[in-house]
């Protein structure tokens, strides 16, 4: 029998939102993103159109986006096509005994017969010198700053030399993202006061608001780690800011905020108009050096990054579209600065692609061909479905795999196709890659990938399934090779009211 724990709800569950989230996720992790006006309003093709046409077409489309200049997009293969290219690896010998789908209302961890868990670390644990032992009835802004973060999202292991089984030592590495002030304070009344402000900026894991909201990252070649700010404009208070030429609403800055300009008055968009500027990049952090200060990398520009990944060229080099070039801006009607600190209304300009909510982009580390988490899109019309989207409301989300002109990470132009479309494996629409659908297991609203060190084990962690396929989000392996191509396996159902 799978593995579980034995224990109660706390928490009443609440009501999903259209994307599938959770009410408080959505509320706390997004600012309620769904709910709020569409920050995108420009007359851009949508990815399912660009399929669409391609897959009339086969050709390659002109115009770009950050960091991608051409696009020849091709339709998902056929189950031969897809095992031909690479090397046929039997992915069954590193095996485990996949879950069954566990019911969205059972607040369990779930893991297979043969494998046990245990927490490693847990909000509110002392991480310095003196800090106090946990009291969720006794906190503090002191005390929270010397305790363990809240909401962890990005979690990284860097181990020296070589990965393997072998090595014992290692540091964990991860962010937080998000506080819930309703979980967080038992006398809370449905608004923060100011002290449960200060405790929530502690509770994101810092001595100093440098950074926040920080969501997926990733590891660099070099060592250091990555971390994408993203949903940042939830904690401003955009009352009676003007607005004129609609910057802050392109990047969702149009609420009352969550009551942080109580205790710093940056929040309040009023009072510090450029204060919003500060957020929005990818930092970078050295984990080997705690004095070394985080930098934010403003030449990547300035939008609500959800994470960042680096793949190195054969000989080191890369290159990005000309929305810098020289030191001169290539937007028309933007300086640099404009370029880099307003780079979504950049992109409007350049006429990028617009994508079904993509989460996490990961290259396989041997093959090069990269694979991006697309996690859903409930707003597709029919107008928009096409081969490799073929549904009306994207609920279940799918991923993409591409592989750029000769392997080469500095290519400007690369191939994609359709490696999963999930959703229950008895819908006709779902694919799984050629695989046959009935050696599946359901998966819905793909969130976060990753590889391990066996070849071609894609790991894919979900962010939406409770409410829209019925059952609790989870853990997921997907090979994207040889003959078990596309045979997705659950390993870990998380709880109920994990809502991630």
């Amino acid at each position: 029998m799978p593995s579980t724990t034995t224990r109660r709800s706390l928490l009443p569950i609440l009501a999903a939102h259209p994307g599938g989230r959770r009410a408080a996720t959505c509320r706390y992790r997004c600012g309620d993103a769904c709910s709020q006006p569409v920050p995108n309003t420009s007359d851009n093709t949508y990815f399912g159109d660009v399929v669409r046409g391609a897959v009339r077409r086969r050709s390659v489309l002109a115009g770009g986006a950050a960091a991608l200049a051409g696009v020849a997009w091709a339709a998902a293969p056929d189950a031969a096509a897809a095992t031909s290219e690479l090397p046929d690896t039997d992915h069954r010998l590193w095996g485990f005994p996949s879950i069954s789908p566990t019911p969205a209302d059972v607040d369990d961890l779930v893991v297979p017969t043969g494998f046990t868990w245990a927490p490693v670390i847990s909000w509110g644990d002392p991480v310095e010198p003196g800090a106090p032992a946990f009291d969720v009835d006794r906190q503090s802004v002191e005390a929270q700053k010397g305790q363990a973060g809240y909401n962890a999202d990005y979690l990284t292991l860097r181990q020296d030399g070589d990965r393997g089984w072998a090595r014992r030592r290692g540091v964990i590495v991860f962010n937080n993202e998000c506080t819930n002030p309703e979980m967080m304070f038992p006398d809370w009344d449905g608004s923060v006061t100011a002290e449960q402000a200060e405790i929530e900026m502690a509770a994101d894991g810092r001595r100093m608001l440098g950074t926040l909201n920080n969501c997926a990252g990733g590891d660099t070649p070099w060592g250091t780690v990555l971390s994408g700010e993203e949903n940042f404009n939830q904690y401003f208070d955009s009352t009676g800011a003007p607005d004129p030429e609609r910057r802050l609403a392109r990047y969702g800055i149009t609420s009352g905020g969550r009551g942080w300009e109580q205790a710093d008055r940056r929040f309040s968009v009023a009072d510090e108009p450029h204060e919003v500027n500060r957020f929005g990049w990818i930092v970078e952090v050295d984990p080997d050096d705690p004095g070394s200060t985080p930098v934010k990398h403003t030449a990547l520009g300035r939008f609500k990054h959800e994470g960042a990944t680096i793949r190195l060229a054969h000989d080191g080099r890369g290159e990005w579209l000309p929305h810098v070039v020289d030191g001169e801006s290539g937007v028309e009607g933007m300086t640099v600065a404009e370029v880099c600190t307003w780079t979504r209304l950049a992109a409007d300009r350049v006429g990028p692609t617009k994508m079904d909510r993509p989460e996490d982009v990961q290259p396989d580390p041997q093959t090069g061909r990269v694979y991006v988490a697309l996690t859903n899109n409930t707003a597709r019309t029919p107008g928009q479905i096409d081969e490799p989207n073929p549904r009306v409301n994207n609920t279940f989300g799918h991923v993409i795999e591409w592989r750029e002109d000769g392997d080469d990470a500095a290519a400007l132009r690369f191939r994609c196709k359709i490696a999963l479309v999930a959703g229950d494996p008895s819908d006709p629409g779902t694919y799984f890659s050629g695989m046959d659908r009935r050696e599946v297991t359901p998966i819905s609203c793909p969130d976060n990938v990753a590889f391990d060190g066996e070849p071609g084990h894609l790991w894919i962690s979900t962010d939406g399934a409770p409410g829209t396929i019925g059952t609790c989000d989870g853990l997921f392996r997907m090979p994207t090779r040889g003959r078990d191509r596309g045979l997705v396996q659950q390993f870990l159902s998380a709880p109920s009211a994990a809502a991630r």
